[in-house]
C-alpha cells in the first residue's frame, strides 16, 4: 500500500490526492457487492414488512408459551413463513460484508500512515498528514452523521423508530478515530 501510495502520489502530485484517489478506486472496486447488498437488504426489508403481521402474532405466542415443544412448533412454523416468502435472514447481516473487506485496507492505510516518513511529513491543504487534524475529524464524523441520517431516512417509519440512537454510532466511532490519529486516516 506504501509503494502504492508513493506512485500514486509521484502520478497525481500530492499524498493528499493520493489518498483521495485511493479511496475513490477502492470504493469504485466495492459499488458493485455494497449495491447488491443494499438491495438484497431492501427487498428483504419489505418482505419482513409483508408478514410482519403473521410473524408478531407468533411472537406473541412465543412470548406467552412455557412450553418448550410449543416454542420450538413456534419457531418452526416463523422458519417455514420466512422460507414461503423467500426471506433470507443471512441477508440482513450480508451488508456488513463490505465492511469487512474495507477493515484490512483501513488498517494498513493506518499502519502506512503512522510508518511512512514521506506521508508523515507531507501536508494536504495545509494540513499536516502525519498528525492529527481536528478539522478533518470534525469533518468525517459530520459526514458518517449526514451518511447515517440519510440512510434512516430512506428507512420505512417502523424502522426508523428502531434505528435512533445507533445512526450515531458510527459517526462518533469515525470523529473519535479521527481524533486519536494521523489526518490521512480522517482523509481516508
Amino acid at each position: 500500500l506504501s509503494s502504492f501510495l508513493d506512485v500514486l502520489a509521484n502520478f497525481v502530485g500530492s499524498y493528499g490526492l493520493a489518498i483521495i484517489v485511493f479511496t475513490i478506486l477502492f470504493r469504485l472496486i466495492l459499488l458493485p457487492m455494497t449495491f447488491k447488498q443494499q438491495r438484497s437488504m431492501v427487498e428483504n426489508q419489505i418482505k419482513m414488512g409483508a408478514v410482519q403481521p403473521i410473524t408478531a402474532e407468533i411472537q406473541a405466542e412465543l412470548k406467552a408459551t412455557e412450553d418448550p415443544a410449543e416454542q420450538q412448533a413456534l419457531n418452526m412454523e416463523l422458519m417455514e413463513i420466512y422460507r414461503e416468502n423467500n426471506i433470507s435472514l443471512g441477508s440482513q447481516l450480508s451488508g456488513c460484508f463490505p465492511l469487512l473487506l474495507q477493515m484490512p485496507i483501513f488498517v494498513a492505510m493506518f499502519q502506512v500512515l503512522r510508518r511512512s516518513d514521506e506521508i508523515a511529513n507531507a501536508t494536504f491543504l495545509g494540513i499536516n498528514l502525519g498528525e492529527t487534524s481536528m478539522i478533518l475529524a470534525v469533518a468525517t464524523g459530520l459526514i458518517y452523521f449526514l451518511q447515517s441520517k440519510l440512510m434512516v431516512n430512506a428507512m420505512p417509519e417502523e424502522q426508523q423508530k428502531t434505528a435512533g440512537s445507533t445512526m450515531y454510532i458510527t459517526p462518533i466511532m469515525m470523529a473519535f478515530i479521527g481524533f486519536s490519529s494521523p489526518a490521512g486516516i480522517s482523509l481516508y
